[in-house]
């Protein structure tokens, strides 16, 4: 290990915060120290996480577009594409943002676009309409409770993966404040607290918290 130089000392009242930091590989680390709380943080060194942004956004799709809302969705009857298409929709979006322009929301024809429980079937779908892309199903991640952008951040490198051509669908709160809706990210707030979003809903811009993510390349 190198050695550790210490930068600050903080006093809190009665606690005393710790903070370190040392140059390894090519990476700043920072080391903090709160009593008997410790937390490691991995910085690039010379850029900032903060505010990183895919390189093309595309235009939102809205789930509950008057073209195809009422269409039924998968094999559903009496649910529509306006009900249930919010991955389908995030999954298009992602793929405009590639250059693919599949029309399978506005003529309600995608064969095999779903698995046996009536979600969508990521992989199916992009091997169809957008081979190029890759779902990387291994680094599916689902947390048993919502987390925080900030502690998603520590433990995920999402702000890196942009940099790198990484694409992330996120699994977010619904209206009813359930784990179940989803949403195609576009970047990292600039606070490092919120990640953007372009959300088929039409409801938010950003999200502070997560369920899960997908990943695509």
């Amino acid at each position: 290990y190198p050695d550790i130089d210490i930068t600050d000392i903080v006093h809190e009242g009665s606690n005393t915060i710790s903070a370190h930091s040392w140059t390894w590989n090519n990476c700043m680390w920072q080391f903090y120290s709160c009593t008997a709380a410790w937390f490691l943080i991995h910085i690039e060194t010379g850029e900032d996480s903060c505010g990183a942004a895919i390189p093309s956004v595309p235009s939102l799709i809205k789930q509950c577009d008057s073209r195809w809302a009422n269409l039924q969705y998968d094999n559903r009857p009496g649910e529509t594409v306006c009900d249930w298409a919010c991955a389908l929709s995030s999954l298009n979006m992602l793929m405009n943002s590639k250059g693919c322009y599949p029309d399978f929301l506005a003529t309600n024809r995608c064969p095999n676009c779903y698995d046996t429980s009536g979600g969508v079937d990521f992989g199916s779908v992009l091997n169809k309409y957008c081979p190029s892309i890759s779902y990387l199903k291994d680094e599916k991640v689902e947390y048993p409770s919502f987390k925080s952008v900030e502690s998603v951040l520590v433990e995920t490198p999402i702000d890196d993966d942009i940099k790198n051509g990484y694409n992330y669908i996120l699994h977010v709160k619904n209206k009813k404040g359930k784990c179940r809706h989803f949403v195609f990210m576009t970047g990292v707030a600039d606070d490092c607290k919120k990640l953007n979003v372009l959300d088929p809903s039409n409801r938010v811009t950003s999200v502070s918290e997560i369920c899960g993510y997908r990943k695509f390349k």
